[in-house]
């Protein structure tokens, strides 16, 4: 079964406007929606690493679901919605040849879907195969990561 990584979302809660002085870039926000999910995650029972780390377009969060630990990467797109996806946590070389990206266990995007769709403050949930959002085909996303 082809299991959809790349999630969309749209939600008022979280800030998208106040830039912190810890931002890599100006627009790097997220930084309140990862740590919302590490709490949502822990709530769950979820092994979550302490520590959110930073890109220069957003966060991740580490968590591990089943035999794997997967990493919860965000941020917010310009258009309007919020932007995630799972990777597999994966040594150097093995992220080098595309590892992250395979290997991803049903388990793990449910967690996440269950947190997002749960929320009164999430709206618009739609998952994607990241090929199709890469090819710029939104409209094959889907309500729900698996199927």
């Amino acid at each position: 079964m082809e299991v959809r990584t790349l999630v969309t979302f749209r939600s008022g809660k979280f800030n998208i406007t106040q830039t912190k002085p810890y931002y890599i870039n100006p627009y790097s926000f997220g930084d309140d929606v990862a740590e919302w999910m590490v709490r949502r995650l822990k709530e769950d029972g979820i092994a979550v690493e302490e520590k959110l780390g930073q890109e220069d377009f957003g966060w991740y969060l580490g968590f591990r679901c089943g035999r794997y630990t997967y990493n919860f990467v965000l941020g917010f797109n310009a258009d309007g919605y919020w932007l995630g996806w799972l990777e597999r946590q994966r040594g150097l070389l093995p992220s080098l040849f595309g590892a992250r990206r395979r290997g991803i266990q049903p388990v793990a995007v449910r967690v996440i879907h269950s947190i997002l769709s749960s929320s009164e403050d999430i709206s618009d949930v739609r998952w994607h195969f990241q090929k199709d959002f890469d090819a710029l085909r939104e409209d094959l996303g889907a309500s729900t990561p698996l199927g």
